[in-house]
């Protein structure tokens, strides 16, 4: 197995570098459609702000000046945020990570030249508060790049999904505060699409090269029912928009939930008394425990 592989990457990957060959049958997935997206126009003097980024796996080998990831503090067990066992992978790459929140962004205004969130806004509580962050901490002519579920075609079954969109909802909602707005959808047969994910490698391999085909010879004429949307935003050189519903955000203690108040730069949580400036060894920043897990708390 190991010499066929060996073989198979001589073929197709001469010098490392992929080939047309290697891309038909290997780089056509969901995971490839995102990593392309998110990298279109990459200039290797960015800023690059991954949000809710997990293990970076669309963002680690990006060739940029910095690389910032986020994500919130998760509980022992938890689906969402870093686990013990992700920092420790974490921190042997070269990524500035925080413990940080998307509806209160501890970055300053201008400050950012491209953020990518993947899958990540139908988690966001206030996702215009979320919206008016990522604007305001981009530089003018920075871009926002993420996915999200298509409303038309997903329905909101997922336990940690809190609403899906329509393309023409979110293009009315990023229209209040990005200069130019751009959705297209992808994956037009939502079973076919998941097949990519399940089973082993031979299974997973034959539905996508099959979703390949589907796309190209008969999703081109059914794009409006993509099982993904696919936004580029771009920030115009005039100021942000203005809230037109600020909530405050909760900050709550990742040990006991309690309430965490600023105290000289750090965070003091009321209960335990316990002062926060990093935890787990990274910096916490305005950060909170994720709805769903706060409420079961």
């Amino acid at each position: 197995m190991k010499l066929i592989k060996k073989i198979a990457r001589a073929l197709l990957k001469p010098g490392g570098n992929p080939n047309a060959l290697y891309r038909f049958f290997f780089y056509n997935t969901a995971f490839s459609h995102k990593r392309t997206f998110i990298r279109r126009g990459l200039r290797e003097d960015e800023v690059v702000l991954d949000i809710g980024c997990r293990e970076l796996p669309y963002t680690k080998d990006m060739t940029c000046r910095e690389l910032i990831g986020i994500d919130l503090l998760t509980e022992s067990g938890g689906v969402l945020g870093w686990t013990d066992q992700i920092l420790k992978a974490l921190r042997e790459r070269q990524v500035s990570l925080y413990f940080a929140n998307a509806e209160e962004l501890p970055f300053p205004d201008n400050s950012i030249d491209r953020i990518t969130m993947i899958e990540v806004i139908e988690h966001i509580e206030n996702d215009e508060k979320a919206i008016y962050e990522m604007s305001r901490v981009l530089r003018p002519g920075g871009s926002l790049y993420f996915t999200t579920p298509n409303r038309d075609v997903v329905p909101v079954n997922n336990p940690y999904h809190l609403r899906h969109y329509s393309p023409d909802e979110l293009q009315e909602l990023l229209e209040n505060y990005f200069h130019e707005v751009n959705i297209t959808t992808h994956f037009p047969w939502l079973r076919l699409h998941e097949r990519q994910f399940t089973g082993r490698f031979i299974k997973r391999f034959f539905f996508i090269q099959l979703n390949r085909i589907y796309e190209a010879l008969i999703g081109r004429f059914i794009k409006s029912k993509g099982y993904s949307l696919f936004v580029h935003c771009k920030k115009g050189p005039e100021e942000t928009g203005t809230m037109t519903r600020d909530v405050p955000v909760p900050v709550v203690c990742p040990v006991c939930k309690g309430d965490l108040t600023p105290e000289n730069g750090k965070l003091e949580c009321d209960r335990c008394r316990v002062i926060y400036s990093f935890f787990q060894g990274l910096p916490v920043l305005l950060t909170h425990i994720p709805h769903h897990q706060s409420r079961e708390g």
